[in-house]
């Protein structure tokens, strides 16, 4: 009888043992919900103003790994989009879905995905998540690797022939110099219509946000993250060769938020995304906003001068160029 009593003890010990690590509660951790992470519905391809083929899925987990049924999750539609849902429980299998409907106009936009601790103000580990969509036409994102993160911004990338790029002009920005200082040598940085040193200050204007940083030719060369880098005149022609005729306006944004009028040609089916960022010219101004888009590339000319790409408001070309290396133009990185 002692022996069946201590057998039927030690079971019920296995089993509280099974039952506190394979249930989300508080009897496991030091709060239920622990972490969140993306399921299914990333990098999909959509019409504007449609919802989406799939839903977007994210899945809540406790500290070892269990599903936690309860947990508020909040989705949040950037770029005009919208989402059937802005706030989702989990079910019980630790899941929270929701349709998520493109905006009118974007060509990637996105969601981003948000839960807290029961206290509502700790985040979750791996919160946000952010799930990315393309506007069919519009370029879609590089397989296996729809974004890259780089000095604490997070870029899109492009898929265009066998190439891929980022899709948004570089922003790394590591000191900053007024628009009358000027070097060949040396790396410079520079936000267009800033002209002071306090980097901090530089990256809260609208300017850096929208058109990223100008770089002159030294500094261009340097600031593209480990595994992308400068693209050199080579893989600027095989772009322009892949996007024939007009292939200017293939890869300019459309519309005229950032483009002058009358923008011309602007369709972006490549989904470059070409921004009119203009330039610092190597005398020491800031050019106009709005009507040209310079892009580096790393094949230099002389001592003096290096190759580059112009956009333009009103034309539909890419025009090569050659600027002098105190220039300071906009950089878009290529995969190595």
């Amino acid at each position: 009888m002692n022996n069946l009593y201590s057998f039927l003890r030690v079971v019920g010990i296995l089993l509280i043992v099974v039952f506190l690590t394979t249930t989300c509660g508080k009897y496991n951790s030091n709060d239920t919900f622990y972490s969140i992470e993306m399921v299914s519905g990333n990098n999909q391809t959509g019409s504007l103003g449609q919802p989406l083929a799939d839903p977007i899925i994210v899945l809540v987990n406790d500290k070892n790994g269990n599903p936690c049924s309860g947990a508020k999750v909040f989705f949040v539609a950037n770029d005009g989009g919208s989402v059937s849902e802005n706030s989702v429980l989990t079910g019980s299998d630790g899941l929270a879905s929701v349709i998520w409907t493109l905006g009118v106009s974007g060509d990637v936009q996105s969601v981003t995905v948000n839960a807290s601790k029961s206290d509502n103000s700790t985040p979750l580990l791996g919160s946000p998540v952010v799930f990315y969509a393309a506007a069919a036409g519009m370029g879609t994102p590089c397989p296996g690797m729809p974004n890259v993160t780089y000095a604490g911004k997070i870029y899109v990338t492009v898929q265009i022939g066998k190439q891929c790029w980022i899709r948004e002009n570089l922003a790394y920005l590591p000191s900053i110099t007024p628009a009358a200082d000027g070097s060949y040598t040396a790396p410079y940085y520079y936000v267009l219509g800033y002209d002071g040193y306090s980097v901090s200050e530089a990256k809260k204007l609208v300017n850096y946000n929208t058109y990223g940083v100008l770089y002159n030719w030294e500094a261009a060369k340097i600031s593209c993250p480990n595994g992308w880098h400068l693209p050199s005149e080579a893989e600027w022609v095989e772009l322009e060769k892949f996007l024939g005729a007009s292939a200017g306006g293939k890869m300019k944004e459309t519309g005229t938020n950032h483009w002058l009028s009358p923008n011309k040609g602007a369709v972006n089916t490549s989904g470059f995304t070409g921004l009119p960022a203009s330039s610092r010219y190597y005398t020491g101004a800031f050019g106009d906003l709005g009507k040209d888009g310079y892009f580096w590339s790393s094949t230099g000319v002389s001592v003096s001068f290096a190759k580059s790409r112009w956009l333009n408001y009103d034309g539909d070309g890419i025009y090569q160029y050659e600027n002098d290396r105190g220039t300071a133009l906009s950089v878009r990185c290529i995969l190595d």
